[in-house]
């Protein structure tokens, strides 16, 4: 995990936003303070181009769902989270699940 920190009007969305347009496999979200976790989830699962077919389901599952299909692209990912800054820290160890769901192992 890597964080951008700055002021406001320093470009770092914009510079995020550059970067997105010129390469592939790379998902941008905006953190909204009024997001809870499962909405956030609900939301980059859309990002990634899939619905969630679990509307009901909880937390765990979409964070499941989420990994699989991130795992099954066959190539590297990169999730940019703008606004990350205002998960809790509750929230950020949601992230990490994704990572160790998504972490590739070499043996």
């Amino acid at each position: 995990m890597v964080a951008f920190i700055g002021d406001s009007g320093f470009g770092k969305t914009k510079s995020l936003a550059y970067f997105l347009n010129k390469n592939r496999n790379v998902y941008y979200v905006v953190v909204e303070k009024s997001m809870t976790s499962r909405k956030f989830y609900i939301e980059l699962l859309n990002i990634l181009g899939f619905t969630n077919t679990f509307g009901g389901s909880d937390l765990n599952n979409l964070i499941k769902s989420i990994s699989f299909h991130l795992n099954q692209s066959k190539q590297p990912n990169l999730l940019i989270i703008d606004e990350a800054g205002k998960f809790s820290a509750n929230q950020l160890l949601y992230l990490h699940e994704i990572r160790d769901n998504t972490k590739i192992t070499q043996v």
